[in-house]
């Protein structure tokens, strides 16, 4: 019959459109395929952006813990130097201020003064207790050196520390 004719024919003609879009869309498959593939290399080149900058941060972060540990055993290096100092500082006061008595010590009578050449000694000077010995305050200067040099060395590798840190903050 004419009308299932008509009917057939506007599903061969609706059929026919699906087809020629399909093909159209076809025609464009080399470009979408290009333009997918370009696609892919930059999220494939993000993600390796993505990795570096995970790394990198992971190892900013690793440097900047290395650092503050370094920084406290440098800030009890400097304490232990300064008190090091303070106590040489102490012991050379009380050695010098205590020389009088520490020479008197060596006097003998009818022995001539190392320092004025007298040959009798009516009142020597005392010496106190608690004054150092040469040997105590060669042993206060050398421990207060140690310190300062253990604290200048904790400095030096705070600095080389915190020069890579920023380095990587700086490529972060």
């Amino acid at each position: 019959t004419l009308e299932s004719e008509r009917q057939k024919a506007s599903r061969l003609e609706e059929q026919l459109q699906i087809w020629k879009q399909e093909l159209s869309s076809l025609l464009d498959a080399p470009a979408k395929r290009e333009q997918l593939i370009a696609r892919r290399k930059e999220v494939q080149r993000h993600q390796l952006l993505l990795c570096q900058t995970r790394d990198a941060i992971a190892g900013w972060k690793a440097l900047t813990a290395k650092l503050r540990e370094k920084q406290r055993i440098f800030q009890a290096a400097a304490e232990t130097a300064q008190a090091a100092r303070e106590f040489y500082n102490r012991c050379s006061d009380a050695f010098l201020a205590e020389q009088a008595g520490i020479l008197a010590q060596e006097l003998r009578e009818g022995v001539p003064c190392r320092v004025c050449g007298a040959v009798h000694h009516p009142n020597p000077a005392c010496k106190s207790e608690q004054a150092p010995t040469q040997a105590q305050l060669n042993e206060a200067r050398s421990r207060a050196e140690q310190a300062r040099e253990a604290a200048q060395t904790a400095s030096e590798v705070c600095a080389g520390l915190k020069a890579k840190q920023e380095a990587a903050e700086a490529d972060i």
